[in-house]
């Protein structure tokens, strides 16, 4: 089953094979004690293929949306995607 996906966070730190994107959770909640934690949802996110790319090459901390799909790989779930817009 494929599940798209289009999102908007932050991105975060560059791994080997992925990146994180951090995206604000609902403010007024009580998530965690963990302020950091409580703040953001962390997901992780490879790009569509195997080439460089923008998305690679940005800087931590840039605004994005993103596009692509669900995918889950040895038992993590990771979004698919390419760049939409940098904000």
């Amino acid at each position: 089953m494929l599940t798209s996906v289009f999102i908007v966070g932050t991105l975060g730190k560059n791994e080997n094979d992925y990146r994180y994107l951090l995206v604000e959770k609902v403010p007024g909640l009580d998530y965690e004690d963990d302020e950091e934690r409580a703040k953001y949802d962390y997901f992780k996110v490879k790009h569509w293929s195997n080439t460089p790319s923008a998305f690679n090459r940005l800087a931590e901390g840039r605004k994005v949306a993103l596009k692509g799909r669900l995918e889950e790989i040895e038992g993590e779930t990771y979004i698919i995607a390419e760049l939409y817009r940098e904000f």
